[in-house]
């Protein structure tokens, strides 16, 4: 196995942090494509299901480095981040960025541990930069958010975009979608819920076909924010 590239998975998906509060039937789901789930840690300054979110509570900047915020015994895996959440937003998005070709895409607020490994930070105005944003490739993204589709596409990508409607989180109007979702490697698409029940199924079913991605469903259930699926590592 090799470290994957931050939120790139070429190849079948063998390791992957996930929600505490993930339901079985997706973690039984997840086994049956070969992954091995890792629970992310807790972010007790959080009051809400957040603190139980990956995509709130680590990053992945760069290959095999991956910082985390919450009560945890910090292993050969983690890094104890030197950022600090709070519940008000959005000082609880400290990590929800991504960093992709060297660009760092995030609030105005993210972590200087991120930063340092990005050649330069394009400001986004939705906090939650990750969280609306499924990254299925270098050039071709989805998101929910106009702010994160503009930045993406005056970078010349491949962008559609979508709602959140469907999206279950609770103490919310609605979950994201890049929330909702993980890149399994194999040019898999993963959701959280029965994929069919996203109000926008048929543009995001439409948009991944067409680079040759699926879609698959991790449960009959309606699609749920659970912070999305963070791949560890994957095959050779």
């Amino acid at each position: 196995m090799r470290s994957c590239v931050p939120n790139l998975p070429q190849n079948s998906v063998k390791k992957a942090f996930i929600s505490e509060i993930m339901p079985d039937e997706i973690k039984e789901n997840l086994y049956n494509f070969g992954i091995e789930t890792v629970t992310a840690p807790v972010c007790s300054a959080l009051t809400s299901e957040l603190k139980y979110h990956p995509d709130i509570v680590l990053n992945n900047p760069a290959q095999s480095i991956w910082y985390c915020i919450g009560d945890t015994n910090v292993n050969n895996l983690l890094t104890k981040g030197e950022a600090t959440l709070a519940d008000k937003y959005p000082k609880d998005c400290a990590y929800n960025c991504f960093i992709i070709g060297g660009v760092l895409y995030g609030g105005k607020n993210v972590a200087q541990e991120i930063k340092k490994h990005s050649e330069r930070h394009i400001v986004i105005a939705q906090g939650y930069t990750k969280c609306s944003t499924v990254i299925l490739s270098a050039e071709s993204f989805i998101t929910s958010d106009i702010s994160v589709y503009k930045a993406l596409v005056n970078e010349g990508k491949n962008v559609l975009k979508v709602s959140n409607g469907g999206i279950l989180l609770n103490g919310y109007s609605c979950g994201f979608i890049g929330g909702c979702t993980g890149v399994l490697g194999n040019k898999i698409l993963s959701v959280t819920g029965n994929a069919k029940l996203l109000e926008d199924y048929d543009l995001i079913q439409g948009f991944c076909k067409n680079i040759g991605y699926d879609v698959v469903s991790l449960s009959k259930a309606q699609p749920y924010d659970y912070g999305g699926i963070l791949p560890i590592c994957e095959d050779d």
